[in-house]
């Protein structure tokens, strides 16, 4: 069925990091190459539950040539992929969250910023869109975004100490 579509790429992917973070460098080299040419396969429900086969076999392999040095790559095929997020918040916040974690924080907070216009009380999407403002040298915006997140968890300490950082 299209929900079992795109698994293959997901676990290929979260084996390279497994073998990554166990020091096997080749192994996660394998992992992420077999990530960005898996054929599709099944995708777990959950977080994914409402997008495509397709859709998460591109988000996975975008994270896939990331990890492998491949930025353009990568880059292209999120962006292909952020075509399908322009309605929904879940796979924006995605997005956002693996260019975040590529140190492209401006582009990160587009989507997070596009992720809450969807979702504009969803605890996790303004704290993240705090940081990537904070990091992209947004101080203003970042310190509005996390005073609403506070409002929204008053007394979340990650909130209250990068309030106190800003």
């Amino acid at each position: 069925t299209e929900q079992d579509v795109g698994r293959s790429s997901e676990l290929a992917y979260w084996q390279g990091v497994a073998s990554q973070a166990a020091g096997d460098a080749a192994a996660a080299h394998t992992r992420w190459i077999e990530a960005t040419g898996t054929k599709v396969g099944i995708s777990r429900r959950g977080s994914h539950d409402q997008l495509s086969g397709q859709q998460i076999q591109l988000y996975y392999q975008a994270l896939a040539r990331r990890e492998l040095g491949n930025t353009a790559e990568a880059e292209a095929s999120l962006a292909t992929v952020s075509a399908a997020a322009h309605d929904d918040a879940r796979l924006s916040f995605s997005i956002a969250l693996a260019l975040a974690q590529a140190k492209q924080y401006g582009k990160a907070e587009t989507f997070f910023s596009r992720a809450l216009e969807l979702d504009p009380a969803n605890f996790d999407i303004l704290y993240n869109l705090g940081l990537a403002a904070s990091h992209a040298g947004h101080q203003q915006r970042a310190y509005e975004v996390l005073q609403t997140a506070l409002q929204v968890r008053p007394d979340d300490v990650d909130v209250l100490y990068n309030l106190g950082a800003i």
